[in-house]
């Protein structure tokens, strides 16, 4: 799999809380496969031409961060940072499950509530932020298709519709990104599916041991005590290039990660 936080490096860097950061990186690692490749539209009626094709829904989805975060930048714009970071972090998580948990050919007409359900269902995500964090996300996200609330099928209304300041400006910016006369330039290049490649997992579970030893050691972490651990579960190595096996790597990065906590 491929590195699914460098695809939105930029927007993830918009956040400011390193906490909000790390509750919507996570997010994105769990998404399903298909919203990395599939186009905004799954019958092309609708959005503009850079959302279509493989990966539009990406593009799309950098598009309403973006617009999102220049809007921010007016002198008029009172949201705390909070509430910025969270609004980030809404729009990047806002159609994660388009097509549905399972991939659709259609779009789901309830998806923005799959999104809410399927990050709650993943309580170690959800916890990540305060329950009153998570209230505005969700309620962001849940309300993000506006006044388009109903079902496809029976017309009946299945969506709340926005009503906080929050909620508002999260439906405009999706709003905004989708006008098919609008478009769009990518301030951190075009995105497509075929720039990323696939990386043999050990090396990324390498890298990523690797980077938060850096972390521990510039936070004070004695070298020795990272050493040990490595070496507990790699068959007395300490050196991390040298585990072979996922499993491993992954109980390794777990057991990193839990210190400081």
């Amino acid at each position: 799999m491929y590195l699914r936080t460098e695809i939105f490096k930029a927007e993830l860097a918009y956040i400011k809380s390193a906490v909000i950061r790390e509750f919507t990186a996570k997010i994105i690692d769990i998404l399903p496969e298909y919203f990395f490749e599939v186009p905004a539209s799954s019958t092309g009626k609708y959005h503009p031409d850079y959302a279509l094709g493989d990966g539009g829904l990406v593009r799309h989805t950098k598009a309403a961060v973006n617009i999102a975060y220049q809007l921010m930048q007016l002198e008029q714009c009172s949201f705390t940072q909070d509430e910025k970071d969270l609004i980030i972090s809404a729009l990047i998580a806002h159609d994660g499950l388009k097509s549905g948990v399972e991939k659709q050919t259609y779009t789901v007409a309830d998806h923005p509530l799959q999104v809410v359900n399927f990050v709650s269902s993943h309580e170690e995500i959800k916890n990540l932020i305060s329950e009153d964090y998570y209230t505005v996300w969700s309620n962001a996200i849940a309300s993000h298709m506006g006044q388009w609330n109903t079902d496809y099928k029976t017309k009946q209304e299945i969506l709340p519709k926005p009503s906080t300041s929050v909620e508002k400006f999260v439906h405009m910016c999706d709003y905004i990104a989708s006008r098919k006369d609008w478009t769009f330039n990518f301030p951190d290049g075009y995105y497509q599916p075929a720039q990323f490649e696939t990386p043999d997992p050990i090396d990324y579970l390498i890298d990523s041991i690797i980077t938060l030893c850096k972390k521990h050691i510039a936070n004070g972490v004695d070298r020795t005590t990272l050493y040990s651990l490595i070496a507990s579960y790699n068959n007395g190595n300490k050196n991390p290039a040298s585990i072979k096996d996922v499993g491993v790597a992954n109980t390794i990065l777990d057991k990193l990660e839990e210190i400081g906590k």
